[in-house]
C-alpha cells in the first residue's frame, strides 16, 4: 500500500508534463514478444547491443528495442533505437501504447520514477543489470523521502558489478532474493582470433626473447615509444618490439623512424620474420592484433598517451598481457576503470615511466600478476553477459516467446 501511494504522490506531483520536442512516427510494432532496455547512460549502448547480437544468433524470438537520451531514431542490425520517452506522461503513455514491452531492462540507471510507475500499472516485469556502487541511482539524497526505495523494490531481479553495489542495493529497498552479484557487463568481447600456425611459427622466431607490444600506436606515440625502447633495450639486450600501428598509412614512416633511431626493423607487410638481430617488428596494420596480444608478455595500449580512440583494452586482456597504458582512454573509460580498481593495469605518463613499466614488468612473476589480474576482469565482463541473457530469456520463455 505505501509502495502505490509513494508513486501516486509522485505521478500527481508530476503532472501531466509537456513533451521537450515532438516524438518521431514510430514504425509498426513487430509481432511477438519485445523487450525493451533502457539505457540512460550511452556508454552501456555497445554491451546491449552485444546481447541482442547473440539473443537472435542463438535464436531467440522477439522484438529488442533500446531507448536513451542521446539516441535519433533508428534500426542498428537487429536492435531499435528510440529516443527515451521522457519529459512527460503523455508521451511515455504514447510510447507504451504503440511498443507494448513484455519486459523493461533498465541499465545501471538513473530510471524514472514516471517511467517506472507506469510501466508497473501496465504489469511490465522490469530488472534492473550492470549496477556499481557508484551508480547515481544508488546516491542518497532526492527530494521525496522513500522514492528511491519503492523503485528499486519493484525490479524482480537486480544485476550488482560487485558485492559493494548488492549491499548498496539491498540498504536501498532491492529485495536481498532479488540481488544477485554478477560482475560488471560489458560489450562482451570475445578472444581475437589468430592464425595458429603463423602464431607457433613467430614464436618460434622470437624464442625466450622478452616481447612488448604497442597496439594501435599513433604517430605522436612512436617517437616516445623508441626511446623506451631504446632505454630498456640496454638492460635487456634481446628484447623485441611489436609495432601494430593504428594507421595503415604510418607504417611506413614508422619503419623509417625506427630506423633513424637505430634500430634493425624486420617489416612483416613484406613478410620478414624477424631474426636473432632484430630489435622491431613493424607489423602490418591490416592484420588483426589477436596474434599480437598471444606473443606479448607486455602490451602497450596506443592512443591513450595522444589522442584517446584507442582499442578497447579487454581485448588485450582476455589473452594474457600485462597492460600499460596512459591518460587519455576515452573512449574506453569504463574499462580502464574496471581495470584499475582490480589492479589489472599499469598507467604511465610519457616515455620514461613507459621505460620504467617495461623493465619492472619484464620480470615474469610481476608480469604475470597483472596478466591475471587482467584476465579476470575480461572474464567476469563476459558472465555477466550470459547471465543477462538468461535472465532475457527466462521472461521470454514465461511469455511464451
Amino acid at each position: 500500500m505505501t509502495r502505490s501511494l509513494t508513486l501516486a504522490t509522485y505521478l500527481t506531483l508530476a503532472g501531466p508534463g509537456t513533451l521537450a520536442q515532438a516524438a518521431p512516427e514510430p514504425p509498426r510494432r513487430p509481432h511477438g514478444p519485445l523487450v525493451w532496455f533502457d539505457c540512460p547512460n550511452p556508454m552501456s549502448l555497445a554491451a546491449v547491443g552485444a546481447l541482442v547480437s547473440t539473443l537472435v544468433h542463438d535464436g531467440d524470438p522477439g522484438t529488442y528495442l533500446a531507448t536513451s537520451p542521446w539516441l535519433d531514431a533508428s534500426t542498428e542490425g537487429d536492435l531499435w533505437r528510440w529516443p527515451t520517452p521522457g519529459g512527460s506522461r503523455s508521451a511515455i503513455k504514447s510510447f507504451l501504447d504503440h511498443w507494448r514491452p513484455d519486459l523493461l531492462v533498465c541499465v545501471q540507471g538513473p530510471v524514472d520514477p514516471v517511467l517506472a510507475a507506469m510501466a508497473d500499472r501496465r504489469g511490465i516485469s522490469r530488472v534492473l543489470i550492470d549496477v556499481a556502487a557508484t551508480a547515481p541511482l544508488l546516491a542518497r539524497g532526492g527530494w521525496m523521502p522513500g522514492l528511491t526505495r519503492v523503485i528499486l523494490s519493484g525490479f524482480a531481479k537486480v544485476h550488482a558489478s560487485d558485492e559493494a553495489a548488492a549491499t548498496r542495493l539491498r540498504k536501498r529497498g532491492v529485495p536481498p532474493g532479488a540481488v544477485h552479484v554478477v560482475g560488471a557487463l560489458d560489450e562482451g568481447i570475445g578472444a581475437l582470433p589468430c592464425d595458429e600456425a603463423e602464431r607457433q611459427s613467430f614464436a618460434e622466431a622470437f624464442r625466450t626473447r622478452p616481447v612488448w607490444l604497442a597496439a594501435g600506436a599513433t604517430p605522436q606515440e612512436q617517437p616516445l615509444i623508441a626511446q623506451a625502447h631504446a632505454q630498456v633495450s640496454r638492460r635487456a639486450h634481446r628484447l623485441m618490439l611489436i609495432y601494430h600501428p593504428a594507421d595503415p598509412s604510418h607504417a611506413e614512416a614508422a619503419v623509417a623512424a625506427f630506423r633513424e633511431a637505430g634500430f634493425l626493423v624486420a617489416v612483416g607487410a613484406r613478410g620478414e620474420v624477424p631474426g636473432e638481430q632484430h630489435q622491431v617488428l613493424v607489423v602490418d596494420p591490416f592484420t588483426g592484433p589477436g596474434l599480437w596480444y598471444r606473443l606479448a608478455t607486455v602490451c602497450f595500449m596506443g592512443g591513450t598517451l595522444s589522442s584517446g580512440t584507442g582499442r578497447n583494452p579487454l581485448e588485450a586482456a582476455g589473452l594474457g598481457a600485462a597492460l600499460v597504458h596512459g591518460s587519455q582512454t576515452d573512449p574506453h573509460t569504463a574499462q580502464y576503470q574496471r581495470l584499475a580498481r582490480a589492479g589489472a593495469a599499469r598507467v604511465v605518463r610519457n616515455s620514461a615511466e613507459l621505460a620504467e613499466a617495461l623493465d619492472a614488468l619484464l620480470s615474469p612473476d610481476k608480469a604475470a600478476l597483472l596478466a591475471h589480474a587482467a584476465w579476470d576482469v575480461a572474464s567476469s565482463g563476459a558472465e555477466a553477459a550470459n547471465l543477462a541473457i538468461e535472465l532475457i530469456r527466462e521472461h521470454l520463455d514465461r511469455v511464451g516467446g
